[in-house]
């Protein structure tokens, strides 16, 4: 019926299953097969099959190679297949790790056992089953492999050589050593062992077979959203007939920036939010992520690319001769927020203002390279002249904020320029900016992390603001509706980011301090991780003052660098008395250097904040441990001893005096309160 996908599906064999289908390209249609190729079954020959671009490299090696012929079950999974009409070739959605196998199994066994004249003649009647089926058969997997092994796509082309190279390997080593209990394994895996193929038909665009299909693997493992997103990407090329080095290039960068080796949580994150809004929400487009979507080229991804990666590694740049500082702070406490606001901050600021720096930095690439052919030089050199001018440009631009921010470094700081330096600095910064003069507004919309003009700490500080707020709420791993707006374009300014990231009905507009009944009742639960952020919070600039300086403590057990301390040890805990559970929260919870926080471990919170102790000696640096140590501890020192177990306690060494209501934790709390309210 017309409009309605169908299926039929058979059982083959294994062995049929690799001789059944031909490989094609665009380049190898089936009218090119050669005859001896086309003869073979089925009745009309093989059928012809595409390897599509979302198709992944093969990933078998040895153990797998050697797991499929010993296989306990009876059937090899699922293929799936699927055609447009019965003009087109059978596109393999899911089966290339299995087809290229079987394939590659009988090209190693055709030399030694299957052919006329085998290399191996002992051998070779344990493999009789098999010569007598598929020697005649050879044109096809010969076929097979020869696309494979030459396949345009490098990944595929690559892969399959290794996988054939170990299946090689596997097949003369059991030939070697045990021929006739090998020769019966290949015999029940490729003559009893089936494979189920299910043919599919009706489809009328390739996305909508690719959205259909490509939720499982060839392991029956559901595909993640980056997966489908490189297939986005991919099919998309191919359809804008890109070369396959292009494609290759692109497909190796998208790996590398979302599907790391190493896990990366946040670009990961973030590859998935983009495919949300290209392709899964409700009001989905491509234009919204790509405006060039229908005629985009490789130097939009790579841009892409290059972006993420860059602002990723920024967030935890040191500010020269100082490791414990940020160079971007603001950049730094956003991410350590979470990856859903830094991927709405980073994304806000690549589609308003990167994308805009690069297309004007296009337009003075092709003005130069316009200026260089009427000056007589040929295209190609005038291409690379004018790259070469755009790129000294782009690292003058860099040493000038890099020697800025030397005349920064404060006196007695590693690093501090001398009179003589600050004179040759103020020299050069003269020098870069003549020759930038050509060049006029090309840094004004690179943001200030990437090196640009563009002043970004006044809207961070709003847009920290908000996300510390949703962190405080416990509500920020439900702020993806933000990414995908900022993604849409829903958001005009960072503000407009900032005031939909804020979670107002509970804690107010950004515009006013947080509402004082939300913001206490949410401290009670902080836990530890979160307590580093809004121990950083009480370290923003105050809503009242202009200067937007923000040093955020860096934690870390190095030297220098600071730790969340347990005021009650965790080590001092009893699951059998109240407040338990409190000793786990922030209102057990100050900021303390690392190398004073070891010491600190299991010393009692009276000690700890005593005169001349582990607080005393870092108040200086945070306002809430300068309170506990001038003005708690003050007004807890002579407080009366209670028996705990038939034992004295000071008062600021019981745990049910870290309990909600409770003098101490209520002082506590309402401190940090105090000082959040003034900045948030």
């Amino acid at each position: 019926m017309e409009g309605q996908i169908e299926r039929t599906g058979k059982t083959p064999i294994y062995a049929d299953y690799g001789t059944m289908y031909a490989l094609c390209d665009q380049q190898n249609p089936p009218e090119s097969w050669k005859d001896i190729v086309k003869k073979c079954a089925p009745p009309n020959g093989p059928k012809a099959v595409v390897i599509p671009p979302y198709q992944r490299k093969l990933v078998w090696d040895e153990d797998d190679i050697d797991a499929i012929v010993h296989s306990k079950s009876n059937l090899f999974g699922t293929v799936i297949l699927a055609t447009f009409s019965e003009k087109n070739p059978w596109i393999l959605i899911d089966g290339l790790q299995r087809f290229a196998t079987v394939t590659a199994f009988l090209v190693a066994l055709y030399d030694e056992v299957l052919a006329p004249k085998p290399n191996n003649t002992t051998a070779a009647p344990y493999f009789e089953s098999i010569s007598l089926q598929y020697q005649r058969l050879s044109p096809v997997y010969h076929h097979n492999h020869e696309m494979l092994m030459t396949h345009g796509r490098t990944g595929i082309k690559n892969s399959y050589k290794k996988l054939y190279s170990d299946v090689k390997k596997y097949v003369l080593e059991k030939i070697d050593c045990t021929p006739e209990q090998f020769g019966k394994d290949m015999t029940i895996t490729l003559l009893q062992k089936q494979i189920a193929v299910d043919p599919y038909h009706g489809f009328t665009s390739e996305i909508e077979l690719v959205n259909t299909f490509l939720e499982i693997n060839s392991t029956g493992v559901d595909l993640s959203k980056l997966d489908l997103l490189r297939t986005l990407i991919i099919t998309k090329a191919f359809q804008l007939g890109w070369s396959e080095d292009s494609i290759e290039e692109v497909e190796n960068s998208f790996t590398e920036v979302f599907q790391p080796t190493k896990t990366n949580n946040f670009t990961k994150l973030l590859g998935t939010q983009i495919y949300n809004v290209m392709s899964e929400l409700q009001t989905n487009d491509p234009k919204f992520i790509f405006p060039n979507w229908d005629s985009i080229d490789k130097r939009t991804f790579d841009d892409l690319f290059q972006y993420i990666e860059t602002v990723y590694s920024l967030r935890k740049e040191d500010l020269p001769g100082d490791k414990t500082k940020y160079l971007f702070p603001y950049l730094a406490e956003i991410f350590r927020c979470g990856g859903l606001p830094f991927a709405a901050y980073i994304w806000f600021y690549y589609k308003n203002h990167y994308l805009k720096f690069l297309n004007l930095k296009k337009q003075f690439e092709e003005k130069l390279i316009s200026d260089n052919i009427a000056s007589k030089m040929d295209e190609q050199s005038a291409k690379i002249e004018a790259y070469k001018d755009i790129k000294k440009i782009l690292n003058g631009h860099e040493e000038l904020k890099n020697l800025q921010r030397e005349l920064l470094i404060k006196p007695g700081i590693a690093g501090h320029a001398s009179e003589e330096r600050r004179s040759e600095i103020n020299q050069r910064i003269e020098e870069i900016y003549k020759e930038e003069s050509e060049f006029a507004g090309l840094f004004d919309n690179l943001p200030d992390f990437l090196n640009g003009d563009l002043e970004t700490s006044s809207d961070s500080l709003l847009f920290l603001r908000a996300a510390i707020r949703r962190v405080i709420d416990g509500s920020i791993g439900r702020t993806d509706f933000v990414v995908q707006n900022t993604m849409n374009e829903t958001y005009s300014t960072l503000e407009e980011v900032a005031k939909a990231l804020n979670p107002e009905d509970a804690a107010g507009s950004l515009s006013v301090a947080p509402s004082k009944g939300w913001l206490v009742g949410r401290l009670l639960t902080i836990n530890k991780v979160n307590s580093q952020l809004v121990f950083n919070a009480c370290l923003l600039p105050k809503r009242t003052i202009t200067n937007l300086d923000f040093e955020p403590l860096i934690y870390s057990n190095r030297t220098g660098f600071w730790n969340i301390d347990h005021l009650i040890p965790d080590s001092d805990k009893d699951e059998n008395q109240s407040g338990y559970n409190n000793i786990q929260h922030i209102v057990n919870f100050a900021p303390l250097e690392a190398d004073k926080n070891n010491l600190a471990s299991s010393a009692p919170c009276y000690d700890k904040l005593s005169p001349k102790n582990l607080y005393d000696q870092a108040k200086d640096r945070h306002e809430y441990c300068k309170w506990l140590v001038d003005i708690h501890f003050v007004n807890h020192k002579n407080d009366v001893k209670e028996l705990v177990n038939g034992v004295e306690y000071h008062p600021l060494n019981i745990q049910s005096k870290l309990i909600e209501g409770t003098k101490i934790s209520s002082e506590r709390i309402e401190k940090i309160q105090e000082l959040l309210t003034s900045r948030l």
